[in-house]
């Protein structure tokens, strides 16, 4: 779970990385690409139901599976605390997949261009 969540933010950073390097991100195959694993790997995450479940189970009855309320708040505070992340990073890499970026040449031309007198 946790290196998912590492993967996660290292693909959300190449793909930002790579948007504002390319000459057109629309049609950057390696953006593309960064895109999908980064929406494989955040819909992984997203599947937290059975670890959920499992936690919902044993709070219920901690010394039944050799627990203490205190390892279970803690479970709960992992689970909770991954489900705050994932959704974090869902919000960030929405915000990065609408940034638009000035293309350069559309800059150079801005820049150089001078209206008639």
């Amino acid at each position: 779970m946790l290196r998912k969540l590492g993967q996660a933010r290292s693909l959300l950073a190449s793909y930002e990385r790579i948007r504002d390097q390319a000459l057109d991100p629309k049609t950057s195959p390696e953006l593309a690409n960064t895109k999908s694993d980064l929406e494989a790997i955040l819909e992984d995450l997203a599947d937290l139901d059975d670890l959920d479940d499992s936690v919902t189970v044993v709070e219920s009855e901690p010394s039944r599976f050799g627990l203490s309320v205190e390892e279970v708040r803690r479970r709960r505070g992992f689970v909770d605390q991954i489900k705050d992340q994932v959704e974090d990073l869902r919000f960030a890499s929405t915000r990065a997949y609408q940034a638009l970026r000035v293309p350069i040449s559309f800059l150079a031309l801005t820049l150089n261009f001078s209206p008639a007198q």
